[in-house]
């Protein structure tokens, strides 16, 4: 890619297997199961960059930052693409992610920018590497 314009070498068959990427990462997040779940979209030692935060290294760093919210349901998320691209086995899918989620009798509403860096398996299939995501505070 370069910075004066799109290049892209994604086939079509990619850009198809990120997008259904991206809805099962919408999918699991709706599940009961979430907190582990989401992790089978993560590579081993993927990366989530989180507001304010350190890094989160790795599936089992993930799944212990993610337990902080086992008391959090999602009811409704939508994820709209605003940019996919990429190039042979690294590319990513970027847009705003919405979502309604219930923690205990409470329940709330938010939206986020982000953005997954993803990385192609050798049997064809992409999963995240890295995670980034801010809160639309100002909209």
């Amino acid at each position: 890619m370069s910075c004066g314009g799109k290049i892209s070498s994604l086939s079509d068959e990619d850009i198809s297997a990120i997008k259904q990427l991206n809805k099962s990462y919408i999918q699991v997040g709706l599940s009961s199961d979430w907190v582990s779940d989401i992790l089978d979209l993560y590579e081993e030692d993927a990366v989530v960059l989180e507001p304010m935060q350190p890094p989160v290294r790795g599936k089992s760093v993930i799944l212990a930052r993610n337990e902080e919210y086992s008391n959090l349901y999602f009811k409704e998320r939508n994820f709209t693409i605003e940019e996919i691209d990429g190039s042979n086995d690294l590319s990513f899918i970027g847009g705003i992610l919405t979502q309604t989620y219930v923690i205990g009798e409470n329940q709330g509403e938010n939206s986020v920018k982000m953005l997954h860096i993803l990385r192609k398996q050798p049997d064809g299939t992409w999963l995240i590497s890295v995670t980034i995501y801010h809160y639309n505070l100002y909209e």
